[in-house]
Protein backbone atom coordinates (compact mmCIF):
# COMPACT_ATOMS: atom_id res chain seq x y z
CA UNK A 1 0.00 0.00 0.00
CA UNK A 2 1.18 3.49 -0.21
CA UNK A 3 -0.13 4.82 2.88
CA UNK A 4 -0.65 3.74 6.69
CA UNK A 5 -4.08 5.02 8.10
CA UNK A 6 -5.41 4.91 11.75
CA UNK A 7 -8.70 4.70 13.40
CA UNK A 8 -9.52 4.99 17.34
CA UNK A 9 -12.37 2.51 18.58
CA UNK A 10 -14.96 4.49 21.57
CA UNK A 11 -18.07 2.05 22.50
CA UNK A 12 -19.44 0.59 19.73
CA UNK A 13 -18.22 3.40 17.05
CA UNK A 14 -15.35 3.20 14.92
CA UNK A 15 -14.01 7.00 14.86
CA UNK A 16 -12.70 8.88 12.31
CA UNK A 17 -9.94 7.18 9.92
CA UNK A 18 -6.76 9.11 9.70
CA UNK A 19 -3.60 8.86 7.79
CA UNK A 20 -0.23 8.72 9.16
CA UNK A 21 2.09 11.02 7.82
CA UNK A 22 5.77 9.91 8.50
CA UNK A 23 7.84 13.55 7.45
CA UNK A 24 10.75 13.97 6.65
CA UNK A 25 10.66 15.98 3.47
CA UNK A 26 9.14 14.77 0.78
CA UNK A 27 11.86 12.00 0.61
CA UNK A 28 9.89 10.39 3.33
CA UNK A 29 6.67 10.67 2.36
CA UNK A 30 4.55 7.79 1.45
CA UNK A 31 4.35 6.49 -2.14
CA UNK A 32 4.21 4.08 -4.35
CA UNK A 33 7.28 5.40 -6.20
CA UNK A 34 9.45 5.84 -2.84
CA UNK A 35 8.21 1.54 -2.22
CA UNK A 36 5.55 0.15 -0.65
CA UNK A 37 4.35 -0.01 3.10
CA UNK A 38 2.75 -3.18 5.01
CA UNK A 39 2.32 -4.39 7.89
CA UNK A 40 2.08 -1.89 10.34
CA UNK A 41 1.96 -2.27 14.30
CA UNK A 42 2.36 -0.02 17.02
CA UNK A 43 4.25 -0.76 20.36
CA UNK A 44 2.19 -1.44 23.24
CA UNK A 45 2.79 2.47 24.62
CA UNK A 46 1.49 3.23 21.30
CA UNK A 47 4.38 6.09 20.20
CA UNK A 48 6.54 3.78 17.83
CA UNK A 49 5.25 2.51 15.02
CA UNK A 50 7.26 -0.58 13.09
CA UNK A 51 6.53 -1.74 9.67
CA UNK A 52 7.50 -3.22 6.49
CA UNK A 53 8.85 -1.25 3.59
CA UNK A 54 11.00 -1.68 -0.28
CA UNK A 55 11.71 1.88 0.18
CA UNK A 56 15.07 2.48 -1.42
CA UNK A 57 18.33 2.05 1.29
CA UNK A 58 17.01 -1.07 2.68
CA UNK A 59 18.78 -4.75 2.60
CA UNK A 60 17.06 -5.86 -0.08
CA UNK A 61 12.93 -7.03 -0.50
CA UNK A 62 10.89 -5.78 2.87
CA UNK A 63 12.92 -4.47 5.70
CA UNK A 64 11.57 -3.29 9.17
CA UNK A 65 11.44 0.35 9.58
CA UNK A 66 10.83 2.14 12.68
CA UNK A 67 8.92 5.78 12.96
CA UNK A 68 8.76 7.60 16.81
CA UNK A 69 5.64 9.47 17.39
CA UNK A 70 7.63 13.16 18.83
CA UNK A 71 6.13 16.53 18.90
CA UNK A 72 2.93 15.72 18.02
CA UNK A 73 4.18 13.75 14.26
CA UNK A 74 5.94 10.55 13.65
CA UNK A 75 9.67 11.32 12.26
CA UNK A 76 11.16 10.13 9.55
CA UNK A 77 11.67 6.47 9.00
CA UNK A 78 14.41 4.55 10.46
CA UNK A 79 15.90 1.28 9.38
CA UNK A 80 16.06 -1.73 12.06
CA UNK A 81 19.62 -2.25 10.47
CA UNK A 82 21.25 -5.71 9.35
CA UNK A 83 20.45 -7.94 12.79
CA UNK A 84 17.06 -7.40 12.16
CA UNK A 85 16.57 -7.33 7.97
CA UNK A 86 18.41 -9.43 5.40
CA UNK A 87 18.29 -9.36 1.44
CA UNK A 88 15.12 -11.11 1.52
CA UNK A 89 11.75 -10.27 3.26
CA UNK A 90 10.88 -9.19 6.52
CA UNK A 91 7.60 -8.50 7.69
CA UNK A 92 4.90 -8.47 9.94
CA UNK A 93 6.50 -6.82 13.11
CA UNK A 94 4.86 -6.93 16.69
CA UNK A 95 6.09 -5.70 19.91
CA UNK A 96 5.41 -7.43 22.85
CA UNK A 97 5.08 -6.13 26.32
CA UNK A 98 8.59 -6.19 27.18
CA UNK A 99 10.24 -4.81 24.21
CA UNK A 100 10.97 -8.13 21.77
CA UNK A 101 10.12 -7.44 18.63
CA UNK A 102 8.75 -10.09 16.49
CA UNK A 103 8.73 -10.49 13.11
CA UNK A 104 9.00 -13.17 9.72
CA UNK A 105 11.60 -13.41 7.33
CA UNK A 106 12.67 -15.46 4.86
CA UNK A 107 15.83 -14.62 4.51
CA UNK A 108 17.59 -15.70 7.92
CA UNK A 109 17.83 -18.97 8.22
CA UNK A 110 14.71 -20.97 9.12
CA UNK A 111 12.88 -24.13 8.94
CA UNK A 112 10.97 -22.93 4.87
CA UNK A 113 9.49 -20.63 3.35
CA UNK A 114 8.76 -17.13 5.99
CA UNK A 115 9.75 -18.17 9.85
CA UNK A 116 8.78 -16.16 12.81
CA UNK A 117 11.59 -14.35 14.44
CA UNK A 118 12.29 -12.72 17.93
CA UNK A 119 14.56 -9.69 18.65
CA UNK A 120 16.26 -7.43 21.20
CA UNK A 121 17.99 -4.90 21.89
CA UNK A 122 20.34 -4.01 24.10
CA UNK A 123 19.49 -0.94 24.77
CA UNK A 124 15.14 -0.40 25.09
CA UNK A 125 15.50 3.33 23.71
CA UNK A 126 18.23 2.61 20.77
CA UNK A 127 16.82 1.45 17.87
CA UNK A 128 19.94 1.26 16.55
CA UNK A 129 20.83 -1.66 19.37
CA UNK A 130 19.37 -4.88 17.87
CA UNK A 131 21.70 -7.37 18.88
CA UNK A 132 20.03 -10.77 19.28
CA UNK A 133 17.90 -12.68 17.05
CA UNK A 134 16.35 -16.36 17.23
CA UNK A 135 14.25 -18.21 15.06
CA UNK A 136 11.50 -19.57 17.09
CA UNK A 137 11.36 -22.88 16.25
CA UNK A 138 8.82 -25.88 15.83
CA UNK A 139 6.12 -26.14 16.27
CA UNK A 140 5.42 -22.12 15.89
CA UNK A 141 7.38 -22.57 12.62
CA UNK A 142 6.82 -24.94 10.05
CA UNK A 143 8.18 -25.50 6.42
CA UNK A 144 5.68 -23.41 5.27
CA UNK A 145 5.18 -19.44 5.75
CA UNK A 146 4.40 -18.73 9.16
CA UNK A 147 3.65 -14.96 9.93
CA UNK A 148 1.43 -12.64 11.96
CA UNK A 149 2.87 -13.60 15.54
CA UNK A 150 1.27 -12.04 18.43
CA UNK A 151 0.75 -12.66 21.95
CA UNK A 152 -2.47 -12.69 24.15
CA UNK A 153 -1.06 -13.89 27.40
CA UNK A 154 2.50 -13.66 28.11
CA UNK A 155 4.44 -16.91 27.49
CA UNK A 156 0.68 -18.77 27.26
CA UNK A 157 -0.90 -17.87 24.57
CA UNK A 158 -1.46 -16.11 21.19
CA UNK A 159 -1.88 -16.40 17.53
CA UNK A 160 -0.36 -16.70 14.44
CA UNK A 161 -1.12 -17.11 10.45
CA UNK A 162 0.44 -20.50 8.71
CA UNK A 163 0.28 -21.78 5.50
CA UNK A 164 1.17 -25.42 7.23
CA UNK A 165 -0.02 -28.40 5.78
CA UNK A 166 -3.11 -29.69 7.63
CA UNK A 167 -4.81 -26.35 7.38
CA UNK A 168 -8.84 -24.91 5.49
CA UNK A 169 -7.19 -22.72 2.67
CA UNK A 170 -3.60 -20.91 1.99
CA UNK A 171 -3.22 -19.01 4.84
CA UNK A 172 -4.96 -19.99 8.07
CA UNK A 173 -5.02 -18.82 11.70
CA UNK A 174 -4.13 -20.58 14.17
CA UNK A 175 -4.10 -19.96 18.25
CA UNK A 176 -1.15 -21.35 19.75
CA UNK A 177 -0.87 -22.38 23.73
CA UNK A 178 1.51 -23.05 26.02
CA UNK A 179 0.90 -25.70 28.59
CA UNK A 180 3.31 -27.04 29.92
CA UNK A 181 4.85 -23.94 31.98
CA UNK A 182 7.80 -23.77 29.32
CA UNK A 183 8.66 -19.91 28.18
CA UNK A 184 7.82 -18.98 24.76
CA UNK A 185 11.56 -17.74 24.15
CA UNK A 186 14.07 -19.19 26.59
CA UNK A 187 16.98 -16.98 26.53
CA UNK A 188 15.87 -13.77 28.19
CA UNK A 189 19.45 -11.59 27.38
Amino acid sequence: GKEIVYATWNDLNLGSVRKISINGGNSMQLSTEKGSFRTPSFSPDGNTLYFASNRPGGYGGMDIYVSRYAGGKFQSPENLGPTINSSGNEIFPYMDEDGKLYFSSNGHKGLGGLDIFVAQKQNKSDESSWNIRENIGSPLNSSKDDFGFMIVEKDKSGYLTSSRDGGKGQDDIYRWVITDGSKLVNKDK
